[in-house]
């Protein structure tokens, strides 16, 4: 286990179970990541071992994928399978899948997101998000952005399946956010194209901390409707409704919705889609105060920790791909020299 200071926090190098042990109990304001998803991309990581018994030796047996139909028109039905020589693309027709092995204890040996089920998918993310709740504080939220998948033709629902084995650990399921994203063309003729994702707030206690004044938004009214009428007169305009001075003025503001419409961003050193800014920003002003702390159990490139770093926040970030640990520490450097003033906001030297 290695670790990246700089100011304002530090990244991980590890296993995020290990970290994940070594962090103190409720030390975390608030928790905003988003996992592999299962059976998308292999991260071309060294296989870690996951559940069993920790006293065993481990015999490892090898396990092998079953091939997807070459039959089956819909693309997205692959899954996604993939080898570290095709990193970050679907597995292509006649492709091996990557390897896992299992252990007679129990125990598997491999890359979280490549688990040969969705089922032990599911448990491994149990055991991830048991000890993230054990370093939470108790008035703290967690933010879970998770994508779907297709396999042998069937919507798995990855993410509910995720949610509900939480709650079933005791989580409090607060929110089922969509994220309606500029989805990726696929040439699919039998069901619509894909375009959301969601992210799930989740608290540990039914009394949390969320800044809603913090994340309101404009309230956008259609033209010539009542609604639009009754903002006008409420924000001072003269009409036959309008309310003595007294009143309240409308601050043309509304609650947050749980319908956010954000395309994905590309990050030049990054050779996948990351976590966009715009997602993690209203996550990181209502879920965490100024000042407090906030982890990424799987920080990749460092999205989360920057957005933490503009507005305020602590960061703590785990990431098991030593290239992107390099690759957020840079990232995370910027914003230092941009506070500093020895950059400007696009990263040139000033």
């Amino acid at each position: 286990m290695g670790c990246f200071n700089y100011k304002g926090g530090r990244i991980y190098h590890g296993h995020v179970i290990d970290v994940l042990q070594s962090l103190p109990a409720e030390s975390v304001n608030c928790v905003i990541t988003s996992p592999p998803y299962w059976n998308l991309r292999d991260y071309g990581t060294e296989d870690q071992v996951w559940g069993g018994n920790p006293d065993c030796p481990h015999r490892w047996e090898v396990y092998r994928k079953t091939k997807v139909s070459q039959g089956y028109s819909d693309k997205s039905t692959l899954g996604g399978f993939t080898n570290p020589e095709t990193k970050g693309r679907e597995m292509a027709k006649g492709e091996t899948p990557r390897e896992s092995y299992f252990c007679p204890c129990g125990a598997w040996k491999g890359e979280f997101g490549q688990e040969p089920s969705f089922e032990l998918y599911v448990k491994h993310s149990v055991l991830i998000f048991n000890e993230v709740q054990r370093v939470l504080r108790k008035d703290g939220t967690l933010w879970l952005n998770l994508g779907d998948t297709f396999h042998n033709a069937n919507l798995v629902g990855i993410p509910w399946r995720v949610a509900f084995a939480l709650q079933e650990q005791g989580w409090i399921l607060r929110s089922d956010i969509i994220w309606h994203k500029n989805g990726m063309p696929e040439a699919v003729k039998n069901r619509p194209t894909k375009a959301h994702e969601y992210l799930y707030l989740l608290a540990k206690s039914p009394q949390y901390y969320y800044g809603f004044e913090d994340v309101k938004e404009k309230a956008v009214y259609p033209a010539g409707t009542r609604a639009a009428k009754g903002s006008a007169t409420r924000a001072g305009v003269k009409g036959v409704n309008a309310r003595p001075p007294e009143c309240a003025i409308y601050s043309g503001l509304r609650n947050l919705r749980d319908v956010w419409s954000i395309h994905t961003e590309p990050t030049p050193e990054a050779h996948y889609a990351t976590f966009p800014e715009k997602l993690v920003e209203p996550c990181v002003k209502a879920g965490c105060p100024l000042g407090g702390v906030i982890l990424d159990p799987f920080a990749g490139t460092g999205t989360v920790g920057r957005v933490a770093r503009k507005h305020g926040r602590e960061f703590i970030g785990i990431e098991l791909n030593l290239e992107s640990v390099k690759i957020a520490a840079n990232r995370l450097d910027r914003v230092t020299a941009v506070e500093e003033g020895l950059l400007d906001q696009e990263g040139l030297l000033v």
